[in-house]
């Protein structure tokens, strides 16, 4: 593997982590919110917290995806 795919790969590693650790905190966010009493301002940041799982979750679908690519590319070969 050259020094530029090996950067981007562990780079992706790095990216992936950080999502993984960010979407555990915000789905325990979430869930504690539906706790709490029923206000309005509870729905409201119930839905923007979900709208930002659904972001992150996207985003860490893509970036597995495409470290999966680099992996899998050079094993072929």
């Amino acid at each position: 593997m050259d020094e530029l795919t090996k950067t981007r790969v562990e780079n992706l590693v790095s990216l992936r982590q950080l999502l993984t650790q960010v979407l555990v905190v915000l789905i325990g966010g979430s869930i504690g919110i539906l706790l709490t009493v029923n206000t309005p301002l509870k729905c409201g940041l119930f839905a923007a917290g979900l709208a930002y799982t659904i972001i992150l979750l996207r985003k860490l679908n893509d970036i597995s995806n495409e470290l999966k690519s680099y992996l899998y590319k050079r094993r072929d070969k």
